[in-house]
């Protein structure tokens, strides 16, 4: 199993949690769906704004409680060490939802970035005496949005959906074999994710 920890480094990294919001853009703004408009003019604000305050601004705000010394590494492997970081993410993605709020085409990617507020409240909590995958709640939450849109927009996406289950088995094989999780935490993860997402979704749709 050795020889696959490089793999499940990379995939780590390539769908880590900080990028679910813009990997969600990109499959809301480039599928088959006459509900979300494609026009450049109204995505590439949207685009702006996920980029700015879900990855850039909480990757500064790590780099900065690492220089503090209020986490001991970017990986925060101390599961009272997600706090901090969930708390001030928590208010990037609120400042990003107010932006998207006066954006045309960007009402359902607010409806998710809030929903995933009401994650990360949720996590901060469970991790005071849990360490829960948050990379198992991002991509099962990821999963929930395509499974609704599939469900109540007649988006033709079934293949997208596969794909994010077979990634979703990956990531949460990886995080195992890197040992960052048991596997209970793993499935809690998940579960909680899409649960939250599609439930929520469904209500205010």
């Amino acid at each position: 199993m050795e020889r696959f920890i490089p793999l499940a480094k990379i995939n780590a990294i390539l769908f880590h949690p900080i990028l679910m919001p813009l990997y969600l853009c990109i499959l809301v703004f480039n599928t088959d769906n006459p509900f979300f408009s494609k026009e450049f003019f109204i995505t590439w604000p949207i685009y702006i704004f996920i980029i700015f305050f879900t990855i850039l601004m909480p990757l500064v705000s790590l780099f900065i409680l690492k220089k503090l010394k209020r986490i001991s590494s970017y990986s925060l492997l101390d599961k009272k060490e997600r706090v901090l970081p969930l708390a001030l993410t928590f208010i990037f993605y609120f400042i990003c939802s107010m932006f998207l709020k006066m954006s045309p085409g960007g009402l359902f990617i607010r409806a998710c970035i809030q929903v995933s507020m009401l994650l990360m409240i949720i996590i901060s909590f469970i991790s005071t005496m849990w360490k829960i995958s948050i990379h198992s709640a991002a991509l099962g939450s990821v999963l929930a949005v395509l499974v609704f849109m599939a469900a109540f927009y007649k988006s033709d996406i079934l293949p997208l959906i596969y794909i994010c289950i077979a990634i979703s088995g990956l990531q949460m094989f990886s995080r195992l074999l890197l040992g960052r999780h048991l596997p209970s935490q793993v499935y809690a993860g998940y579960s909680l994710g899409f649960a939250l997402m599609f439930s929520v979704l469904v209500i205010y749709r």
